[in-house]
């Protein structure tokens, strides 16, 4: 054996008897009177010991062995909660605890990280004692790395350990995972949506350019026809059959004169009057037969009194142009 291993396992060996005496010293509450002793020792040991407060996990006290263990100043250790050391979840550490209990132990092992960020695989020994009326638990740190591999009874506690390490990276890797599929699909989610938008957008211009084109070409038509009946002087009509009201253009408004600017809102009765008493039976029936359907267009050749009293002779047509859903025509 060489003097390396000797001295390694010779440090272990002294750890051990440290553990057992320091143990000892918890096992009954420590008495006022006792305190610098325990002081003594707790300053002086070479063993781990940290002062915890079971309740809110604070380090209330690190001898120097922990400062150096650790890699922390005393001062910060004591800022410090024993979460902040203990690389387990709670739910781990609730584990560990039902397993020693099963196994009978009476230490803990868990794996502590230090200030340089190394990860120790160390045994617990806690007990609580009353110290000055505040009860606090006494944890002896005893690190068990080195010594992995030449003690063979430790290779059971290290696989435990190792798998509940590995199930929560393997928790953390599934979490991992499933938020970027989430992600993912958020941004798939808002690409769909962009590219919706961006047709909608197009198709939306698309139609709009469709109907400025459309009203442009009917403004157009209308002109032109506008155009029509101003060189041909003809006149042109329109006639709502739900209220009666007769629309008529200013050159058909000129036959007839201030007489029928007279009527004020021209109705199809009204302009009835100015149809030849010998032609109206005739006109009523040709436009009757239209309606009803017998013939594609209305037509009839009848007098108008003009409104300088004289009898004018007009081709008068027109065809329906709107109906009720029912199929009643409505407008001519």
């Amino acid at each position: 054996m060489n003097r390396s291993r000797f001295r390694t396992l010779l440090l272990d060996c002294l750890r051990c008897i440290g553990l057992v005496w320091a143990g000892l010293i918890v096992l009954a509450p420590v008495p006022a009177a006792a305190a610098p002793a325990f002081a003594r020792i707790f300053t002086s040991h070479d063993v781990v010991m940290l002062l915890i407060d079971p309740v809110s996990g604070q380090i209330v006290d690190a001898n120097p062995a922990a400062a150096r263990f650790y890699g922390y100043p005393q001062r910060e250790l004591r800022a410090l909660g024993i979460d902040r050391l203990n690389t387990f979840s709670p739910a781990q550490v609730a584990e560990e605890r039902q397993l020693a209990a099963s196994e009978g132990r009476n230490y803990f092992i868990f794996r502590h990280r230090l200030a340089s960020g190394d990860i120790r695989t160390v045994e617990v020994y806690s007990h609580p004692y009353v110290f000055d009326g505040r009860r606090l638990l006494l944890s002896i740190i005893h690190d068990i790395t080195p010594g992995r591999f030449s003690r063979q009874d430790l290779w059971h506690y290290q696989a435990q350990l190792e798998s509940m390490v590995d199930a929560q990276v393997k928790e953390i890797a599934a979490n991992r995972a499933r938020n970027t599929t989430v992600l993912l699909l958020g941004l798939l989610l808002q690409f769909g949506v962009i590219v919706a938008l961006v047709l909608s957008n197009r198709r939306r211009r698309r139609v709009q350019h469709e109907r400025d084109e459309i009203a442009a070409a009917l403004a157009d038509e209308r002109r032109r026809l506008l155009d029509i009946l101003h060189g041909t002087g003809a006149g042109t009509w329109e006639w709502d059959m739900r209220s009666d009201a007769l629309r008529v253009n200013p050159t058909w408004l000129g036959f007839l004169g201030s007489s029928a600017r007279a009527e004020g809102r021209l109705t199809d009765a009204a302009a009835q009057a100015f149809i030849h008493p010998h032609d109206l039976m005739r006109c009523l029936a040709a436009r009757q037969q239209h309606l009803e359907g017998a013939h594609d267009e209305y037509e009839c050749e009848l007098r108008v009194r003009r409104h300088d009293g004289e009898w004018i002779w007009v081709l008068d047509r027109g065809r329906v142009v709107g109906r009720d859903p029912d199929g009643t025509p409505n407008c001519m």
